[in-house]
């Protein structure tokens, strides 16, 4: 789906705005619905990206572009529901040496339960 070449006018909105037209378009190319999942992100709701293209762009590209203007760095999966003929494109923040996007869930030590029923 990501792979399918899409126009996108280049005027300001949300970020999540213009993930949700890029998924959009690029799956009706398919005949297919896309859905953006994700956690909450105030950082998608909030930042204002201008990502866009008249001429037939890829959407892989238009995504990365868009992602790119995040103040941190996201990571994004796409499956896809051949029931439903649906994809769903879900973006997270990145975790890079657990400082950046969300800080991970330390390793917790668990009495040992050896012996005990």
């Amino acid at each position: 789906m990501l792979d399918s070449l899409i126009t996108l006018q280049p005027v300001a909105r949300t970020l999540e705005e213009t993930v949700c037209l890029i998924c959009s378009r690029a799956a009706s190319t398919l005949n297919s619905k896309c859905l953006s999942a994700g956690f909450v992100d105030a950082e998608l709701e909030h930042t204002v990206v201008t990502v866009g293209s008249e001429a037939p762009t890829i959407a892989r590209f238009l995504l990365a572009r868009a992602l790119d203007e995040a103040p941190h760095r996201k990571v994004w999966v796409l499956t896809y529901d051949p029931d439903d003929k649906t994809f769903v494109l879900g973006i997270q923040p990145a975790v890079l040496d657990g400082i950046v996007g969300v800080q991970p869930i330390p390793q917790l030590s668990l009495p040992s339960l050896s012996g005990q029923r």
